[in-house]
């Protein structure tokens, strides 16, 4: 279901840019749906339903949790548990790109924040800084082979 609601999302959203361009700002629509770059939108698409297998087969949790399991502080309520988290967030969006790495990760983020992993449910504080850490260090730190 939350898949058919991303779609209705997506569906409104260019609906209601054509018609603003071409109602408010008095321009042709089609010159909306002409500059779509379709490659770019299959790219995209391709790599939704990627990550969407990828989550289903559960590797991103089995991954965590074998990290978790090993000596690794992943903890967010830490600041070595913090760093940590953030070495695996910079090695993984180097390896497999920002977007993927936020999304399968999302999904581990939120099954520890439910307390679905055999953990106790992270306290809001702890679900914040776990977000933000994600968010930042994907975004925020450049990739290595640019330096």
């Amino acid at each position: 279901m939350e898949t058919l609601t991303i779609a209705w999302a997506v569906l409104v959203a260019v609906v209601s840019l054509t018609l603003i361009e071409v109602y408010l700002r008095n321009g042709d629509g089609l010159k909306v749906v002409k500059n779509a770059d379709a490659s770019l939108l299959l790219m995209i698409l391709a790599m939704s339903v990627v990550i969407g297998v990828v989550n289903a087969t559960g590797i991103p949790q089995q991954t965590y949790a074998a990290v978790e399991k090993s000596s690794f502080d992943l903890s967010f309520d830490t600041l070595s548990g913090v760093i940590t988290n953030s070495v695996l967030v910079l090695v993984l969006s180097n390896v497999c790109s920002n977007v993927p790495t936020v999304m399968l990760l999302a999904s581990v983020l939120q099954e520890k924040a439910a307390g679905e992993t055999g953990h106790p449910p992270l306290p809001p504080r702890t679900q914040a800084i776990a977000w933000m850490t994600l968010s930042w260090v994907s975004i925020r730190i450049p990739a290595v082979d640019s330096f």
